[in-house]
């Protein structure tokens, strides 16, 4: 088999956009990019304003002479509250390889307002996000496409090659 070039593999990257998903995919460059708004929720509780975000991104770079790729997943999430107890924030971030990465939960609150949604008297942020939903279709599209992950041992990363 042939392996597609690198605009027939982005071009079908972009065609997995699609509205009953919660991710986007962008095509930039040597770079097919995916990323998923999990949560941007802000709300009051009893003598506090809280806010909470997470996000997600896989980025695929590509190697068309070789039709190898190498891919990085990010994801970042953030908490806040203020109120007569001071103030607390949360921050995390995460960059490398994520294996089954599965997180759900629910912020409820008043005056909740998620993402593009109108805000509520009284409501609930859920969320659901499995990263293999926008990882898999990726990976597997491209392994379809002919071309084939771009390995690097982790001692050829920490030595270099001689």
């Amino acid at each position: 088999m042939t392996p597609k070039t690198k605009t027939e593999v982005q071009q079908a990257a972009l065609a997995l956009n699609s509205l009953d998903q919660p991710f986007v995919i962008k095509a930039a460059g040597d770079q097919i990019i995916g990323q998923w708004n999990i949560l941007d929720a802000k709300w009051l509780g009893i003598l506090s304003a809280n806010s909470a975000q997470k996000d997600y991104t896989i980025t695929i770079d590509l190697d068309e002479p070789n039709h190898k790729y190498k891919y990085v997943e990010s994801s970042q999430s953030s908490e806040s509250s203020a109120g007569i107890g001071g103030l607390s924030t949360e921050k995390s971030f995460f960059k490398g390889k994520q294996f089954g990465t599965h997180q759900a939960g629910i912020e409820i609150g008043f005056g909740m307002k998620n993402k593009d949604e109108p805000t509520k008297v009284v409501g609930a942020a859920t969320y659901n996000f499995n990263n293999s939903q926008i990882k898999k279709p990726l990976l597997d599209l491209l392994q379809q496409a002919g071309w084939s992950e771009n390995k690097t041992s982790f001692l050829k990363k920490l030595f270099g090659s001689n």
